[in-house]
């Protein structure tokens, strides 16, 4: 079987271990299940004087990450993804994963999905969990010069216009760390955060489609240049029409190929579950 196969996810369940990423407590989740297209993203897009603001959201990145380049595959596997640098002054990377996040266009502050865009098209995503560390950082066992995930936001399509709408994940279901927030010591932690509640209800109300994340890092640093860093790995989408997550879904959302085109989903043409 090919590492894109797509099953389902729980329905309202939230993460409430470490372990649970990937020992089958988040019920339908299977190693290499993405639900985003694989693609290369677009990372480290800034300026240190403007920025960039996306349906009015503003990411910052103003320095290059000496990390290799991040796929939905490593993202939502065991291999993972870092942002790194070798810093002797502050600086916020970006990293977005997705459909369309090479293009040009799509870091105009409006933005339409062309029909060629592709992912499964999941409905009702409302938030992520993933497991983290700043493991590799100089100050790796607490301190300044470490790295850590700062922000995240869910990228969505309106499923008639194609236009995007993007809404951060900034309220936190459960987990040993916070975002925007150094690590004690270089350990293992996880973080599981959803949408604000009217974040929510506009996802469901409007129906509209998962097309992919955004990732902003802070990197911190000492005094001489030293090496910061903050990885991620077996990233989670929580799915659900409501606030109320659950320790054990009642349910499953089936979810599509996530090669399945804009144009197919808006034809409602057959759609693949599962391919080889």
């Amino acid at each position: 079987m090919a590492d894109a196969k797509v099953r389902a996810i729980p329905w309202m369940q939230k993460i409430e271990s470490y372990n649970g990423h990937h020992n089958g407590d988040f019920l339908g989740w299977h190693n290499g299940q993405t639900l985003l297209y694989n693609s290369s993203e677009k990372k480290n897009f800034g300026s240190t004087t403007t920025g960039h603001k996306l349906e009015n959201i503003e990411w910052w990145a103003d320095d290059t990450s000496l990390a290799g380049s991040w796929t939905t595959s490593n993202l939502f596997g065991s291999s993972g993804v870092a942002s790194e640098l070798r810093n002797g002054k502050k600086h916020n990377t970006c990293f977005f994963i997705g459909t369309q996040t090479t293009t040009s266009s799509f870091y105009n502050n409006i933005y339409t999905y062309p029909m060629s865009s592709k992912s499964s098209m999941v409905r009702n995503a409302i938030g992520f969990s993933c497991q983290n560390t700043c493991r590799g950082s100089y100050s790796d066992g607490g301190g300044n010069a470490q790295a850590w995930l700062e922000k995240v936001g869910l990228f969505y399509a309106h499923p008639d216009t194609g236009k995007r709408h993007i809404y951060m994940a900034n309220n936190k279901v459960s987990g040993n760390h916070n975002l925007n927030l150094k690590y004690p010591n270089n350990n293992d932690y996880y973080y599981c955060y959803r949408l604000s509640s009217s974040n929510i209800t506009t996802v469901k109300d409007q129906k509209l489609v998962l097309m992919g994340m955004g990732f902003q890092f802070v990197h911190d640093y000492k005094s001489a240049p030293h090496t910061s860093m903050c990885s991620l790995k077996n990233l989670r989408i929580i799915a659900g029409d409501g606030t109320g997550l659950v320790s054990t879904a009642n349910r499953l959302l089936i979810c599509g190929s996530n090669l399945t085109t804009f144009q197919e989903f808006k034809d409602n043409s057959p759609r693949a579950i599962a391919y080889t």
